[in-house]
């Protein structure tokens, strides 16, 4: 083989090589995105609890969520049935992304120990502090295997949404309609609390 010939096979190897490094790179680049991507279950019937999220259609059956909940006075009294994600000495602000009960843990939120840094523009705080109260019920309900009827991710989006209202300036009737609505998810469900 002459020496203009071994040029041009190492410049065409080159060029694979290249061609090759690209490709890999857009591979890479996208597999984020791919895995990002949460399987759906068939025919609108969903997993209800994180985990079941998290897997998609690969964890067996999906089991319909049906109309159930535990109150706050059940997480309350039951740490240990709590979330490991979302454990008592975790952080509200960590977990719901609002600073508006300071550096409090979700146990005295949920314990009402712990008076919310916001408040409505009445001055009355007791409607923050039952949003926090039922945020953190319905957080554990949809995250725990309670056939709860919101995601965790639309828990943490619905009450982020009514307290930053409060940023805003806005009176409290979201808050207490945010508030209302998660207590009577989490309190009067049909099929009550299946733990």
């Amino acid at each position: 083989m002459n020496k203009e010939n071994q040029e041009l096979d190492t410049s065409e190897d080159n060029a694979d090589q290249e061609k090759r490094r690209r490709l890999l790179k857009s591979i890479v680049a996208t597999t984020p995105v791919i895995l990002s991507v949460t399987s759906r279950p068939v025919l609108a019937v969903r997993n209800c609890s994180e985990s079941g999220q998290l897997s998609g259609n690969v964890s067996g059956d999906p089991e319909p969520c049906e109309d159930e909940g535990c109150s706050g006075t059940f997480w309350r009294n039951n740490e240990g049935q709590w979330h490991p994600d979302y454990p008592p000495r975790r952080k509200f602000s960590d977990v719901f992304g609002v600073n508006d009960f300071g550096e409090a843990r979700l146990r005295r939120v949920i314990r009402k120990k712990e008076d919310p840094t916001t408040n409505c523009a009445s001055g009355d705080i007791a409607d923050v502090k039952k949003l926090g109260r039922q945020a953190v019920a319905a957080l554990q309900n949809a995250a725990t295997r309670v056939a709860y009827p919101m995601l965790v991710s639309e828990v943490i989006a619905t009450v982020q949404n009514a307290l930053n209202d409060l940023g805003s300036g806005v009176d409290c009737d979201n808050v207490k309609l945010v508030a209302d609505t998660l207590q009577s998810l989490n309190n009067d469900a049909l099929n009550g609390c299946p733990l």
